[in-house]
């Protein structure tokens, strides 16, 4: 019941309070939060902090009936879930699922029955924690795996916010940073890598414990990324061809 609770509070607030810039933008423009915060992780430690100021408001704390052990540990999860979602972390996690994936496919399944045994409670602990902070990352990634019209209409979005940083670096004299020129960088032809360098790698990984619960739920994910990827390169190839035909026509 506590997994639940603390990936449910995190996946609704792992993005609050977000100003629309990067991590490193924060840090080379020297915010206020990156000041705060060191440079690391900039962004998701403001997330979880916004988390627990809001629950701190009279009348918004739903755990104040928890014993204070319960309730560190719950803050705890919530937190280091959201801290995981800083992309700085993402191929080290993948390395881990990989390793702990390889493990049970190899029969080393998730631990259960570990109340009365202390190194099973250990590893219990270990894989719910990895695969918490994994859910919680592949849900804030995990755009491509929508349905087209959804997944397209988010890519717009976002490329409409990474330009905005591009042009306000621009106005105060910082280079552009990468994906974010608007008078080059086109964020849906930037898809394919990043669907099938850094999506699908995680991907990979998590339906194999996923689809132990839902079979079906993960074939529609898969479905849903293979008719994306389809449609961005068609996308690309129908916007090179307009180009050729543009310069043959000058």
């Amino acid at each position: 019941f506590k997994d639940v609770l603390c990936l449910l509070v995190a996946g609704v607030g792992h993005d609050v309070a977000h100003p629309g810039v990067t991590n490193a933008f924060l840090a080379k423009t020297n915010n206020e939060w990156a000041i705060r915060y060191n440079d690391n992780s900039v962004l998701e430690n403001l997330h979880a902090s916004v988390i627990f100021q809001v629950m701190s408001e009279p009348n918004h704390n739903f755990l104040s009936g928890l014993q204070r052990y319960d309730y560190e540990l719950v803050r705890e999860k919530i937190i280091r879930m959201v801290l995981a979602t800083d992309m700085n972390h993402h191929f080290s996690m993948v390395e881990q699922l990989q390793s702990r994936v390889g493990d049970f496919r190899s029969g080393n399944a998730f631990l259960t029955d570990t109340k009365h045994d202390r190194e099973k409670q250990k590893s219990s602990k270990n894989d719910r924690r990895l695969l918490m902070e994994a859910l919680l990352h592949f849900g804030d990634l995990n755009n491509c795996h929508r349905p087209w019209r959804v997944y397209k209409h988010l890519v717009g979005l976002l490329e409409m916010e990474f330009h905005a940083q591009g042009d306000l670096e621009r106005q105060i004299g910082l280079p552009v940073s990468a994906m974010m020129d608007r008078s080059k960088d086109n964020l849906i032809a930037q898809q394919t890598g990043w669907i099938s360098f850094v999506i699908k790698p995680l991907f990979v990984e998590l339906k194999v414990i996923l689809q132990t619960a839902s079979q079906q739920w993960v074939e529609q994910l898969e479905n849903n990324v293979e008719t994306n990827l389809q449609n961005v390169k068609s996308e690309i190839a129908a916007k090179e061809a307009k180009e050729v035909e543009d310069k043959a026509a000058d």
